[in-house]
């Protein structure tokens, strides 16, 4: 990589300076060479799932031909219908296209699993996350299904590396909704043990919600009240939501030596950034 690095900007230091020079960074070539030839057949098809195609000789050809006025290009073919927000590097992703996977839907209505899992007991929910785990494994390693997935086989025997455990790790952190480790599947080492570590994840988030509101709903509360000065109609509105909600719930902390009425009184008289302050400290964030 830091060889690759130095010969881009040799490439673009020359060009500057009126020398003709390109360095072409390849895409993978279908004809085996020094660099490829170790490939197996898993890898290729790991490798075209990410969108990458492999190129003919006589494509290739025709690209370096075409390839000589600028200093660094990245000669590649690539399927733009095979990429998705979860695995694809950052450069080619503006070349994006909507795509309905597993992990895509789930972080588009997170709520609705996180629903499901808290609807069901223990048991139905080690279930149901293991199901989660093997249909992602199968969709990173490329199989039609989960039902082939051996729960306490190894992720480095069903064929995972560093960019497999990567993407795993991304497209279960889309699922639950939540930041995931990157040594997940080194801490967790088979899907049995992955999914059991994330059922206990989700059942702590639905515990320490207590059937109310979560302390991510009062930050996102937070952030939207945060982010512009609210006008003299919107500060109405939200001081009597406010004065509504602290009408059926009992103040803790500093505020519990305060009448309810002190307190209702203190949010009429308030300033925005009272009220901001308000949000931030005595509501326990």
């Amino acid at each position: 990589a830091t060889a690759n690095t130095f010969l881009d900007t040799l490439a673009h230091h020359r060009h500057h300076n009126g020398q003709p020079t390109t360095s072409l960074a390849w895409g993978y070539w279908a004809q085996a060479s020094g660099m490829t030839a170790h490939m197996t057949t898993n890898d290729i098809n790991r490798l075209t799932r990410t969108g990458i195609t492999p190129l003919t000789t006589q494509q290739a050809l025709t690209l370096l031909d075409t390839a000589t006025t600028h200093p660094h290009l990245i000669p590649i073919a690539i399927n733009t219908t095979r990429l998705d927000t979860t695995n694809t590097p950052a450069l080619f992703r503006s070349l994006v296209r909507t795509r309905r996977t597993t992990a895509a839907v789930a972080a588009q209505q997170p709520s609705r699993l996180l629903a499901e899992l808290a609807g069901l007991d223990d048991g139905k929910r080690a279930e149901r996350m293991l199901s989660l785990v093997t249909g992602e494994v199968a969709d990173v390693l490329g199989h039609a299904n989960g039902y082939g997935i051996e729960h306490s086989r190894p992720f480095s025997e069903l064929g995972f590396d560093s960019l497999t455990a990567v993407q795993l790790r991304n497209r279960l952190g889309a699922l639950v909704e939540q930041p995931l480790p990157a040594t997940l599947v080194f801490d967790y080492p088979t899907p049995l043990a992955l999914a059991e570590y994330l059922r206990s994840r989700i059942t702590a988030r639905s515990a320490s919600a207590g059937g109310l509101v979560t302390v991510d709903d009062l930050n996102r509360l937070d952030a939207a009240l945060s982010a512009r000065p609210a006008d003299d109609s919107e500060r109405v509105a939200i001081v009597e939501r406010l004065e509504a909600l602290l009408s059926t719930l009992s103040v803790s902390g500093a505020r519990s030596r305060e009448s309810s009425e002190d307190v209702l009184d203190s949010l009429r008289e308030a300033s925005n950034e009272e009220l901001f302050s308000f949000v931030d400290k005595d509501l326990g964030l």
